[in-house]
């Protein structure tokens, strides 16, 4: 059964890299992923509508006579370096009786639905590297990967800027994302596959199988362990003292 964290939305102005939520941390220590989750509450450097807008304008700038079901790698600015883009434009049609595969670490079956309705789409692919952990801040918990996004907007002007998402649900069989760049859980531990959506929610899942997290909708994902039960290494003893 997926575990979810809310996250609580208040009103924040929006940065550059985000939005800051200035929300009160829970009395409550860091959950474990065990049972059942309720509502927490914290303060969230969150990804936020200016920067998935400025992402999908960088990603649709590598739109150069695009050839329809053909990914093109988009480039970031100096202030966003680490983060690595790309993207796809497919016919909506197409998606839905083909699927796509192999879009970076990301398996698209057949049989996805888009709402609103457009003739063609574009799946932009964000990851975001060393900066997945100041998007996304998870108390209590350590990523062993980047956090990978799969957003799907209107295909319709590729030099539209600002566009809002569009929903997309799989149908058939979930969408499927294979983590490359994944360090070892500790041992004794479990890793764990955590999706943000874009209401501004983590759910938790079980891994499908090695490191491969699935999913029914777009968002954001990555692999992550509950580090708050990890004991801290013992300090080394001053020389010549040994320790008890």
């Amino acid at each position: 059964m997926p575990l979810r964290v809310e996250y609580r939305k208040v009103n924040a102005p929006l940065k550059l890299h985000g939005a800051v939520r200035s929300v009160t941390e829970t009395p409550s220590s860091s959950p474990a992923i065990t049972g059942a989750f309720s509502s927490i509450s914290l303060n969230l450097q969150h990804y936020g509508e200016a920067t998935g807008s400025l992402l999908q304008d960088y990603a649709y700038r590598a739109f150069v006579r695009p050839r329809t079901g053909t990914p093109y790698d988009g480039v970031v600015p100096s202030n966003l370096t680490g983060i690595k883009l790309a993207v796809l434009r497919l016919r909506n049609g197409s998606l839905k009786s083909r699927g796509f595969h192999g879009f970076k670490e990301f398996e698209i079956p057949t049989g996805i639905v888009v709402q609103p309705y457009v003739k063609r789409l574009a799946f932009v692919y964000q990851n975001l590297g060393v900066r997945s952990s100041f998007y996304y801040p998870l108390l209590g918990f350590s990523y062993l990967s980047p956090v990978l996004g799969l957003l799907a907007y209107n295909a319709a002007n590729i030099s539209a800027i600002n566009l809002p998402e569009l929903d997309i649900m799989a149908t058939k069989s979930p969408i499927s994302i294979e983590f490359t760049d994944v360090k070892p859980a500790p041992s004794g531990f479990t890793a764990k596959c955590v999706k943000f959506d874009l209401n501004g929610s983590a759910v938790f899942t079980d891994l499908v199988s090695g490191t491969v997290c699935s999913t029914f909708l777009q968002g954001h994902f990555a692999i992550v362990v509950n580090s708050s039960e990890i004991l801290p290494s013992p300090s080394p003893s001053p020389s010549g003292i040994p320790s008890l």
